[in-house]
């Protein structure tokens, strides 16, 4: 099932999986996976340490995981956990790695739609701190780098799932710094892409004091080649501001919150009008945090702009949200 890309193949193994279940007097294919597949897990975990991207037995996990009930998986989450673990050292083969990310992120994914439990928290958990970051380190080669990308597609994965708790969140936010600092530069746009993407995500879950920090990659991608990153980017600085929850404490970060609007300010008169249009929107819930702050930073630019109309419309936005405040546009 795993192993062929044909649907028609795939759905032959269903079929017979069915057959297979009504031979043996039971209800459905679950029932079927549920009195087998632990041992199945078993046996499998036996040989892991010779595995290679060809073996057959990675296949079998990946037809277990996607094909047995969700109730049934979550029992399995020890003994995959061990297997995954093992079979994604940085050291086992690449493409191995790479196929067995894949079936984690679905995992996660899956696990997300339908579990919520500890067990299913622990082995998020598990996922993001000693499979998915010891695989984000940058190495050199175009193998690496593909590794490297399909590790965070599964760091997304992971967040995306809401499984982990906002404990757990908290606790991976320092260990994850210096890697995602790492792909947000890395030379795949997708891995790039990725990158902003799970940014976004993990902000959700951070305290204040360990936002602070965190702007200055984002701000430097807003030059990225690709105006995809850019937006994402944009929308990941959006999932920053918002994640203050109104509580930026502004006389004590005014520096921080001064370089944010200076880098967007930048961009507001972007050549591309997408992306012109995208940091307008991030201004404006900027705005929020200090309509002062943002009056002044705008006036001090707006001369010099293409499109100064961007900058009358971002002072009418603050105006909305602040009617007692004076906002002259000096020409």
């Amino acid at each position: 099932m795993a192993a062929s890309r044909s649907e028609e193949v795939r759905e032959k193994a269903r079929s017979l999986l069915q057959q297979l279940a009504a031979r043996a007097h039971l209800s459905s294919v679950d029932a079927l996976f549920e009195m087998h597949a632990a041992k199945m897990v078993d046996q499998l975990q036996e040989t892991v340490d010779q595995w290679s991207h060809s073996s057959p037995q990675r296949f079998v996990l990946d037809a277990v995981v996607s094909s047995a009930g969700i109730s049934v998986v979550e029992s399995l989450l020890d003994r995959v956990t061990a297997i995954l673990q093992s079979c994604l050292e940085p050291e086992r083969d690449a493409e191995l790695r790479s196929g067995l990310f894949s079936l984690t992120s679905r995992l996660l994914l899956r696990l997300g739609e339908s579990a919520h439990s500890e067990r299913a928290s622990r082995f998020a958990g598990d996922a993001v701190a000693t499979m998915i970051l010891p695989n984000m380190k940058w190495k050199a080669g175009r193998t690496a780098a593909a590794v490297r990308g399909t590790a965070v597609a599964s760091l997304w994965a992971a967040l995306q799932s809401n499984l982990l708790t906002g404990e757990q969140i908290r606790a991976l936010a320092e260990p994850l710094q210096s890697p995602l600092n790492v792909t947000i530069e890395d030379d795949s746009q997708m891995t790039r892409l990725l990158t902003c993407r799970a940014l976004a995500l993990l902000y959700r879950g951070l305290t204040r004091e360990q936002l602070h920090p965190l702007y200055p990659p984002l701000l430097k991608r807003l030059d990225d080649a690709s105006n995809d990153v850019r937006m994402q980017v944009a929308n990941a600085i959006t999932a920053y501001l918002e994640a203050f929850d109104g509580q930026f404490e502004v006389p004590l970060y005014e520096t921080h919150l001064e370089a944010i609007l200076r880098g967007l300010l930048i961009h507001l008169d972007d050549s591309e009008e997408p992306i012109r249009l995208a940091v307008l929107d991030v201004l404006k819930v900027a705005a929020a945090l200090s309509p002062a702050l943002l009056v002044k930073e705008v006036q001090a630019v707006r001369h010099k702009f293409k499109h100064p109309d961007l900058c009358d419309r971002l002072v009418q936005h603050v105006e909305t949200i602040d009617p007692s405040m004076p906002t002259p546009i000096q020409e």
